[in-house]
């Protein structure tokens, strides 16, 4: 997750950080870890175990059948 901070921090805009971070995460989590990179909050993003996994499946399902 706190790759994928840095990178919507550089590029907000970039194509991959609006994918990852609405499908594997809670967009509010890794906005969370933007905050404690940038030094304005002391919390770190939490990342929901379960989501996470089953966006991951289903990612790998998806390229499986392209």
């Amino acid at each position: 997750m706190t790759n994928l901070a840095n990178l919507g921090l550089e590029d907000y805009g970039n194509p991959v950080f609006e994918e990852y971070s609405n499908t594997l995460y809670q967009f509010a989590q890794v906005r969370q870890e933007m905050n404690c990179i940038r030094g304005q909050s002391d919390r770190h993003g939490i990342v929901k175990t379960r989501k996470f996994l089953t966006a991951l499946v289903a990612q790998g399902v998806d390229l499986c059948r392209k």
